[in-house]
Order: structure tokens, then sequence, then C-alpha cells
């Protein structure tokens, strides 16, 4: 037993001075572990690298969707663990009673994981990774930190992933938005009415382009997109999520929706239709008037209760989001 331990730690020294080092020792530790990792433990370094903080609930739904037993999953996320690739998250805080512990039992990237995937993918590191102040350092000197001068190989720095924090922050809602997408592909696999063919994180469904007037760039920030299918047709269709419990307060609402507006009259295009996933009438009234308020009347939005979504899925969604030529806003 002391041997493996040793084996183990051996293997995370050399993991960490290659991935570091020049990049052709990055690409040899790489390749190497590239060939020892199996099909599933990549799979899992690459939805938590895109998706942030996933649970085990949604790890098992993802990647065995035949069962519900979470043995075989959970086996795989401790080998990645123990080669330090992956660490467990404890969501303790301000948890709703409803939240089963497979939704607690979180997962989070280190990094020598996405150093790992980014020499993988071929991107620089700081594509996954921001840099925080240096061990001593204060808090407030990361305010101060240009990463423009930092280099991603640095490792007197410590190394998070990006959006990390924020996702931390908002635990609930995360939880709430991973759950309704496990509702909606669930309902696909269980009608056969459409399939989800690929789900794209906030950071990936963002829209931005620049406002010449103003002189900014004017962004789009759904919480997730989907790209779906249904069959007999060929054509990929895109649907951007929201999720929200009413109780965001409306001078988020005057920032949201009109941002949305603000892309389409921009940019000139319609974005995908918004579907806004809410779990009472009640809130789903406070959201439509707050739109009202923010004159985003004029953005494609379908709104549903999450107990639809658990029954139906995008069932009611495939008729207002038929294809449709891309619409030239004047």
């Amino acid at each position: 037993m002391q041997c493996a331990q040793k084996d183990r730690l051996q293997v995370i020294d050399l993991l960490r001075r290659c991935l570091y080092s020049t990049k052709q020792e990055r690409t040899r530790v790489t390749a190497l572990l590239n060939l020892s990792l199996s099909a599933p433990q990549k799979t899992i370094l690459a939805l938590l690298a895109r998706h942030l903080v996933l649970s085990l609930a949604d790890l098992v739904f993802h990647l065995q969707p035949e069962s519900d037993d979470t043995r075989a999953i959970q086996h795989q996320v401790e080998l990645v663990r123990d080669l330090e690739l992956v660490r467990p998250y404890s969501w303790k805080e301000n948890v709703p009673a409803h939240v089963s512990w497979t939704e607690r039992a979180r997962f989070e990237m280190t990094d020598l994981g996405l150093r790992f995937l980014a020499m993988r993918h071929g991107v620089t590191p700081a594509h996954y990774l921001r840099p925080l102040p240096k061990e001593g350092e204060s808090p407030a000197a990361g305010k101060k930190l240009d990463r423009r001068k930092i280099s991603p190989l640095d490792p007197s720095y410590r190394w998070v992933q990006r959006g990390l924090h924020e996702f931390k922050w908002q635990l609930s809602h995360t939880n709430d938005l991973y759950r309704s997408i496990r509702y909606i592909v669930a309902a696909g696999r269980r009608t056969g009415r459409y399939e989800i063919v690929f789900w794209k994180s906030a950071r990936e469904a963002m829209r931005r382009c620049f406002d010449p007037i103003e002189q900014k760039n004017v962004y789009a920030k759904p919480d997730a997109e989907l790209l779906y299918s249904v069959p007999g047709s060929p054509v990929i269709r895109h649907l951007l999520i929201e999720y929200d419990r009413g109780t965001t307060f409306t001078r988020e609402y005057q920032k949201k929706f009109p941002a949305y507006a603000a892309y389409q009259r921009v940019s000139h295009r319609t974005l995908p239709r918004t579907l806004v996933i809410t779990p009472s009438k009640r809130s789903a009234e406070r959201i439509r008037q707050n739109i009202v308020r923010a004159g985003a009347q004029d953005v494609p939005i379908t709104m549903m209760l999450e107990q639809e979504i658990v029954q139906h899925g995008l069932l009611s969604v495939l008729v207002v989001n038929a294809p449709k030529p891309p619409q030239f806003l004047p």
C-alpha cells in the first residue's frame, strides 16, 4: 500500500513538473496521460471543463443513461481524483432541502487537469485558467493583477478555473439549471420526439458584437444553449436556456433582457428562441412583467414551468421553434 502511494505521488510530481515545463515536455506527458486514461475518464474531464462543478447525479446521467447506479462512475472519478486531475467539492452552505446527496457531491477540475486538457485541445492554459494572488498576498491584490503580463506557466501563482467563483456563489441556481437540463434530455430520450446533440455552457453560449455608435461591446449571456434535432430533419436547432426562480431583482432584468434586444438591434440578427424555465406561475408572471418593463418584447422568448419540463421536456417548444430562414432586422 505504501509503495502504491509513493508511486502515485511520484506520478503527480511528474505531471506537475512537466505541465509547467517546456512545450516538448508538456506534449510528452500529455501523450502518456492520454494513453493511460480510459474513455470514460477523459469524458469526465471534458464535461467538468465545460460545465463547472458538476454533481455526481449529472455525471451519472450524462455518462450512463441506461442506469442510475452511481458505483461505476464513482470508481472512474476516484481514479482521476487519485492523479489530482479533479477534486471533490462539497456543497454545504445554503443547500435547499430538496437537494439529494448525489447533487451535493460535486467535483471541480484542478489546474493539472485543465493544463492536460489545454495541451490535448491545442489551446493555451489561459483558456481554462486564471491566476490568483501568490501565497501570502491579500485577496485584494487579485484586482491589481495584470494578467496579460503573467505567464500561464508561472507556478508561483495559484491557478483556478475561469468562472469557478461565480458558479460557487450561485450554486443553488446552477443546480436548478443542471437539473432542468437533465429533465430536458431525459424527455427527449423517453419520447423520441427530439434529441439533444450538444449542451453549450454559459461561456460557449454567449454572443458578442460591437456597437459602433456606443463604441462598446454588446453581450447576450444566457445560462446555457442546447442544440437539438428532430426525427426526419437534418436541421440542427438552437435554443437558449435561462433558469429563473423569479427572485431576480428588477435592476438585473433591466440589464439582461435589454442586452438581448440590443444584441439583435446591433447585429441585425434575431437570437435563437430563449426558453425561460421557472418553478411557479407566480414567478413566471413576475418575469413577464419585468421583460415588458425592460422593453425586450422583440426577443423571442418561451416561458415554461419546471413541472412542464419534467413531464414534457421541449415538446411545447418544437412547434414555435421550427427552423426558419435567418431573420435580418432593419
